[in-house]
């Protein structure tokens, strides 16, 4: 998750203590207080505003490599979840997502050579 530190209600630190299972973080603030204590919260990175994209990039690969490096750890988890579409259960593979797209209330799901899914 991207996340910034001053939100409208609410400071981006707060709202990840109030989670009980937080994500992975990534905050981009232009406010350089908070570094400490979002470290505290495990954040995976700390990017000041203005980004430059090569900053941008080096946090998503710091991402990605300790993703990988816990999913290894676990034991691998079924490679598909079930959707309800059109009222049926529809077994969609992870491989197969090409993308997923909100529109209004609906959840499209394109698939490599497959059909969309448009869920409610």
């Amino acid at each position: 998750m991207f996340l910034d530190i001053h939100m409208p209600k609410l400071i981006g630190t707060e709202m990840i203590k109030t989670l009980p299972y937080p994500p992975k973080v990534i905050f981009t603030t232009a406010h350089k207080d908070f570094a400490l204590e979002a470290f505290d919260l495990d954040a995976i990175d700390y990017l000041l505003k203005p980004l430059s994209f090569d900053r941008f990039l080096k946090a998503v690969n710091k991402f990605c490599n300790q993703t990988h490096e816990e999913m290894d750890s676990f034991v691998q988890a079924p490679g598909f979840v079930y959707f309800r579409a059109d009222r049926k259960m529809i077994k969609v593979f992870l491989n197969s997502i090409l993308y997923l797209e909100k529109i209004n209330d609906y959840l499209f799901i394109h698939r490599l050579n497959d059909t969309d899914l448009k869920i409610k």
